[in-house]
């Protein structure tokens, strides 16, 4: 199939997708994913959905290789909740075309993702692969849900037998130290949040968000050599607020830029909760979060596990900064990629827990785009769509052929 007709096709998929309301909390992800199985027929594509518990299905398809192993395209088929309609220039759930743009909930977080990996199984499905694809639209990534991407992992053979991962979490362009990079997602911060058993009639703190040093992962080593010029032998020796304060004149002045708190520290927040107050951390790759929660309960005055119930915990996560997938991912790149740390888990999280490269990649996206994320009017350019099709199957060939 010729590009041209693959991305008029991924478009109109984006568009159905996005008309199935697939918000956090409905289970009507099935609905979603047996679009895709149809979809996938018509191609004589080898497809399933997986539906561990009605309604949280999941879309597998898969191209075969000479090898056992495969690289799996990662996405996901809920989306973020639709607040207000009334915040919206288009119906939310229409996958309306206009503008150049296609409109609705999910176009970026993330139907467009599954939308654009389809697109590469339809150019790849007669081409010999050494390694073969698996492309993955799960349930319940928004709501952390074990019945998706984590059920896949520990029950899917095809799954099982993937070397690498690309999913969502960079792709946008930022200019940092005079250069102009591409982010990569290489890893993401781990959560706790515990509730504070004492009965508290005001906050135990005077600003609720506050900061704790951390050693510095390989990412955030990175960016002090890479950005900051600071030479390797040195990073050792800088503390969080140090890394902080060589890093922070380099990002020119921009719409967007990174949280340079999120890089280098644990960042830590009290809120009142239905049940009293809460505290949340979200923990820098290389720490453990209960080592991380005992600090910040000290912070608070508190004791630790004394004075606090555990609710939710996921621990920090990072892939290696020199795999084969990363550099296939650079080798489409005119700009010098650029590793980021999302601030909280995403479905990336089940892969690298179990030892898995894994990167969070949707190329070609505009700053624009990204900040409409959960947000009323979430669009997707047609431009940026051709663009990240092109990007992604570069990449895949060079990984897999």
């Amino acid at each position: 199939m010729k590009q041209r007709e693959a991305i008029m096709e991924g478009i109109e998929v984006l568009r159905r997708l996005v008309s199935i309301n697939t918000s956090a909390g409905n289970q009507n992800e099935t609905e979603a994913a047996r679009f895709l199985l149809q979809e996938a027929y018509k191609h004589g594509i080898p497809a399933r959905v997986e539906e561990p518990v009605p309604g949280l299905g999941s879309f597998l398809a898969t191209l075969p290789g000479e090898k056992i192993d495969s690289l799996l395209l990662l996405s996901h088929l809920d989306t973020a909740e639709v607040k207000d309609q009334a915040h919206w220039e288009e119906k939310p759930f229409s996958g309306t075309l206009k503008d150049g743009y296609v409109w609705g909930r999910g176009t970026i977080d993330c139907k467009g993702l599954t939308a654009v990996g389809w697109c590469v199984l339809l150019l790849l499905k007669d081409v010999p692969l050494k390694r073969g694809i698996v492309l993955a639209a799960t349930a319940g990534e928004e709501t952390r849900s074990p019945w998706g991407a984590r059920g896949l992992r520990l029950n899917v053979p095809k799954v099982k037998d993937c070397i690498g991962v690309l999913n969502e979490g960079g792709g946008w362009e930022i200019v940092a130290g005079g250069r102009r990079w591409v982010t990569c997602q290489t890893g993401e911060k781990g959560y706790i949040k515990l509730r504070l058993r004492k009965s508290l009639d005001h906050p135990p703190l005077r600003h609720p968000t506050f900061y704790l040093s951390a050693r510095l992962p390989a990412t955030s080593k990175f960016w002090l050599t890479q950005v900051g010029g600071v030479p390797q032998i040195l990073t050792r020796f800088f503390s969080s607020a140090a890394a902080q304060w060589a890093i922070a004149s380099k990002q020119q002045s921009q719409r967007y830029s990174m949280d340079l708190r999120e890089l280098f520290f644990h960042v830590c927040r009290m809120e009142k909760g239905d049940e009293g107050w809460e505290l949340s951390c979200r923990v820098l790759p290389g720490a453990k979060v209960e080592e991380v929660a005992r600090q910040a309960t000290r912070y608070v005055g508190l004791h630790f596990p004394k004075d606090i119930e555990i609710l939710e915990a996921m621990e920090p996560t990072e892939s290696p900064l020199d795999h084969e997938l990363l550099n296939a991912i650079s080798y489409c790149h005119s700009s010098t990629i650029l590793p980021i740390l999302g601030p909280g888990p995403t479905d990336s999280h089940w892969f690298r827990q179990a030892g898995l490269p894994t990167y969070g990649w949707f190329p070609s996206l505009s700053i624009d785009e990204i900040m409409r994320i959960h947000q009323p009017n979430e669009r997707m350019s047609i431009s940026s769509f051709h663009k990240a099709v092109g990007c992604l199957y570069k990449t895949v060939i060079r990984f897999c052929t």
